[in-house]
């Protein structure tokens, strides 16, 4: 399985109104932007991210923390999603998740994390400066590890 599995059900779930589509929806969209993340720290930058149930936090942190302008627009979507899927899976009073329309905005929002991610692993020489702003950012203290030798 690949993370855009997750985006491909989260628009096939999300093309018709319904409270547990759309909620479910954003929360798939939400892990294809997070596993993509997720797999270019630690497969592309081989940097390890850290921690159980900080690891989703510190995933975007990794982001935020790479030196790289594209990167933190990734972390501010995929927090912006993480939000959004926590409504959608434990907040059940919060109905504004459940429209079409509005998941629909959240699943374009993850194809968006999707692309940008993409675009970051054509350029090696940008991922080498990622990883090492990563692994020498002060934030990242105990969040991350390096793996390999870069």
């Amino acid at each position: 399985m690949i993370p855009s599995d997750f985006l491909d059900l989260a628009r096939t779930l999300t093309a018709k109104d319904g409270a547990a589509r759309c909620r479910t929806g954003i929360s798939r969209a939400y892990y294809a932007a997070y596993h993509s993340a997720l797999e270019l720290c630690e497969e592309r930058l081989e940097v390890r991210v850290l921690g159980k149930s900080e690891k989703h936090s510190n995933t975007s942190l990794c982001l935020r923390h790479s030196g790289d302008d594209a990167a933190r627009i990734i972390a501010k979507l995929l927090d912006d999603l993480y939000q959004k899927r926590v409504w959608a899976d434990y907040r059940l009073d919060r109905t504004d998740v459940e429209s079409a329309k509005t998941a629909r905005y959240y699943v374009d929002m993850a194809e968006r994390a999707l692309r940008e991610l993409h675009q970051l692993t054509d350029e090696p020489d940008r991922l080498g400066n990622m990883r090492a702003a990563m692994l020498d950012a002060r934030a990242l203290k105990g969040k991350v590890a390096a793996l390999g030798t870069g």
